[in-house]
């Protein structure tokens, strides 16, 4: 993709060059007005010059003023057409030849007249000097020494031609007022030129530093807007404007893509972490060489547009893509150094094929951007493709995340239950509290779907609150019904415990729906406690402390640390599914079963196995000691009107019914 070059931070030039080169739009401003007055007043000095010869006696007069009046005319003649001819060039935008028309038309027409109108007189002296300053300001350098060395030139041969005895053509012993050119004249004239040439050339040098000052300046401030300061890269701001001359450079062609490319680096925070800020610019810089030498040959434009994000966009053979970027993707992931220290640090890619003209850079920096998150989803250090299904979870994702905030502004939200099983008695003990959107039309949102960008936007956090509130109403219900001993069972997520206040939450809706906070238990993933540190379990203990019993979701998945169970007093391990699922069918899964059950038997805590769909799994894990049970087998997740309804048939774990929810 052939885009324009990025200009240097700065150029150097002399400073005559630049006062020519920034004049230039003033030039054109005033040029045209000026030619526009000289034709006039010419026209004006020919007619009145033709009247004046044509009404002349030649009998009354000496031969040679008469024709010197003629060769005047002709003379303002070809100044007019000469002054035209600067016009026409003008009309065509050719600056540099109109002015070099106007100059040498006037210098020429005025030496010719001083020739032939008298010699030097008044007028002469003062036009010369004019003509220097015009060729000055309007000019170029070489022009203006030109005209000023020609004006000179005609005045010493002015001067010689009187030594000579020759007299200009109109000189008359009935005109007092016209003299010869002596040689105090012409030394006078010659210096006022000179200086006058001198003042000009240093009015137009010390200008033109000062605009040489001005313009390096802006280039540097251009630079710095346009560039970024870490890298040197192009900027955000730069890499928008290239965008919009993609097709304009680059017109689409088969067989060749336009490419934009979403770079982030993977695990950049532990990067910071590990080594500091400096350590993260380091890394920093030698990813975007890295990245700007990797697409050197293919003339791409590599940007940096904020935090660990690159964005590229190149224009290249389709049938080379996979792998150019296969190369591009080996190159990232080699080792590198940073404060002298060997690191691994790769990079996810997202990739959109830019297909039509008129894209707009937002929209294809947003796809691929999607491309790049799907990379991250899948392992990182590779690339993918954006495709239609990415934008179209996008767009569902912004309109859940839309939603979200109202839903519980218009009680879109419910709770259904599910129940927990004594694996011994078969009795209900407890339920665990799932949340489920119900928007006004009847639509049900998945919380799959809406509690990952609930936990993103914010809205995870009145939405915890919501769900602990409507659970101590709905199991104070149970207890007014004569279920007296169950308990409900509540998810919090890490930003809730992050916000600080949840045991002055729980003591409130406890207070408020008039249950004691045993009655009440809090799920917790391992990843919550052991990433949050002391500050988490501080608040756990507090939690503790008021009697909530807390359980660990999905025990054995993340990375098990004996270590925080007997310091926060844990009640409960729950058995992730999948290893239930499985006992019959691996012996793996099944000692992982028998390890998790012996360890919350050895720390004196009870085992909840999670996804029991079949009676054939209720013996084994009696057997693994595992103490409570949850799953199909007995109830999907239902509404709390099911739930009481399940509750008052005191079904057993062999006859419950499964209750669709």
């Amino acid at each position: 993709m052939k885009l324009p070059p990025m200009k240097p931070a700065f150029t150097r030039r002399s400073s005559k060059a630049a006062y020519f080169t920034e004049s230039k739009p003033i030039i054109r401003k005033r040029l045209r007005p000026v030619l526009y007055v000289l034709i006039v007043a010419f026209i004006a000095a020919f007619m009145t010059g033709l009247l004046v010869t044509i009404n002349s006696d030649p009998a009354l007069m000496p031969r040679m003023a008469y024709l010197a009046q003629w060769m005047n005319n002709v003379i303002l003649f070809f100044t007019i057409a000469g002054l035209c001819v600067g016009v026409y060039q003008l009309n065509r935008e050719r600056y540099r030849e109109s002015t070099n028309w106007l100059l040498n038309t006037c210098s020429v027409s005025i030496i010719a007249q001083a020739f032939t109108n008298g010699g030097i007189g008044e007028a002469p002296i003062i036009i010369y000097p004019l003509i220097i300053m015009t060729a000055g300001f309007f000019g170029n350098p070489e022009l203006m020494r030109n005209i000023t060395r020609m004006c000179m030139v005609s005045l010493v041969v002015l001067y010689l031609l009187t030594v000579m005895g020759i007299e200009p053509l109109d000189i008359s012993p009935d005109d007092p007022s016209v003299i010869h050119l002596r040689l105090d004249q012409m030394i006078y004239c010659l210096l006022i030129m000179e200086v006058c040439f001198r003042i000009v050339n240093m009015f137009v040098d010390d200008h033109g530093s000062i605009l040489t000052r001005l313009k390096n300046d802006q280039e540097k401030l251009d630079f710095i807007a346009n560039h970024d300061k870490l890298t040197g890269l192009p900027n955000r701001h730069s890499c928008e404007a290239h965008f919009d001359q993609l097709f304009q450079y680059s017109p689409a062609v088969p067989g060749m893509s336009h490419l934009l490319l979403f770079v982030d680096i993977d695990n950049f925070k532990n990067i910071n972490t590990r080594f500091g800020h400096n350590g993260g610019d380091q890394a920093l810089s030698k990813v975007a060489s890295r990245l700007d030498d990797a697409f050197r040959d293919d003339n791409a434009i590599v940007s940096r547009i904020g935090g660990d994000e690159f964005i590229i966009m190149l224009y290249m053979k389709s049938d080379q893509i996979e792998r150019r970027l296969d190369l591009v993707m080996k190159q990232l992931a080699e080792p590198m150094t940073i404060f002298e220290q060997t690191e691994y640090i790769t990079c996810s890619m997202g990739v959109m094929d830019i297909k039509k003209e008129g894209s707009s850079f937002k929209e294809e920096y947003r796809k691929a951007d999607l491309a790049m998150n799907r990379a991250k989803k899948t392992g990182k250090n590779r690339y993918c493709y954006f495709n239609q299904s990415l934008n179209d979870k996008a767009l569902k994702n912004i309109e859940i995340g839309a939603g979200l905030h109202e839903a519980i502004k218009n009680d879109e939200f419910v709770l259904y239950y599910q129940p927990q099983i004594d694996l011994n008695s078969g009795d209900i003990i407890g339920a665990e509290a799932l949340i489920r959107w119900v928007k006004r039309d009847g639509q049900i949102i998945s919380p799959a779907d809406f509690i990952p960008i609930a936990e993103k936007n914010g809205s995870i956090v009145p939405m915890t609150h919501w769900v602990i509130q409507q659970a101590c109403i709905d199991c104070a219900r149970w207890h007014r019904a004569g279920h007296s001993d169950l308990f409900v069972s509540v998810n919090v997520p890490s930003t809730v415990l992050a916000e600080g206040n949840l045991a002055e939450i729980i003591r409130t809706e406890c207070s408020a729906a008039g249950i004691e906070p045993c009655y009440l238990e809090v799920e917790l993933t391992e990843s919550v406690i052991l990433e949050n540190g002391d500050h988490i379990q501080q608040q756990l203990q507090d939690i503790r402390d008021m009697g909530v019993s807390l359980a660990i979701d999905d025990f054995g998945t993340g990375y098990s640390n004996l270590s925080y169970l007997s310091r926060l007093n844990v009640q409960k391990l729950k058995v992730d599914q999948y290893f239930v699922m499985n006992l019959l069918k691996s012996n793996q899964d099944r000692t992982i079963v028998h390890a998790i059950a012996h360890i919350a038997d050895s720390f004196g805590m009870k085992t909840v196995a999670e996804g029991v769909e079949e009676d054939l799994l209720i013996e084994p894990l009696r057997e693994l000691r595992c103490n409570i049970g949850q799953g199909y087998l007995w109830s999907k997740p239902i509404p709390v009107l099911s739930f009481m309804g399940l509750l008052g048939q005191g079904a057993s774990s062999q006859d419950m019914p499964e209750v669709p929810a």
